[in-house]
């Protein structure tokens, strides 16, 4: 059987619950950096970001699988039509490697 002192347990106590927040709030972290999703959920986490950052006729492309000629999600934006592409690499990636991923649309530029 353990025994704890009252002040023990208090600090014991205390450092589980800061070390549950703060593993809460890197398990978010973590989840996004090291990403083991799939490329669905990714889509769909895209997709709900645009919408709350204001974005309108959020339409995901193929959110099942599927060909979608490397356009993720469209949606508009004060009168402009944006073409949103999500990836997560499930390993720590460079901007450079991201750059020159095979198929890379561009850097978030606006459609007419």
């Amino acid at each position: 059987m353990l025994r704890m002192a009252a002040g023990e347990l208090g600090r014991w106590a205390l450092g589980v619950i800061n070390a549950d927040y703060t593993n809460h709030i890197m398990t978010t972290e973590s989840a996004l950096r090291d990403w083991r999703y799939g490329q669905t959920q990714a889509e769909r986490l895209v997709a709900a970001l645009l919408h709350l950052e204001g974005f309108e006729a959020v339409d995901p492309q193929h959110p099942l699988g599927g060909p979608d000629g490397l356009k993720d999600v469209l949606c508009r934006k004060d009168g402009l039509s944006w073409v949103a592409a999500a990836y997560f690499p499930t390993t720590p990636a460079t901007l450079t490697a991201i750059k020159s991923k095979p198929g890379r649309v561009g850097n978030s530029l606006p459609t007419r």
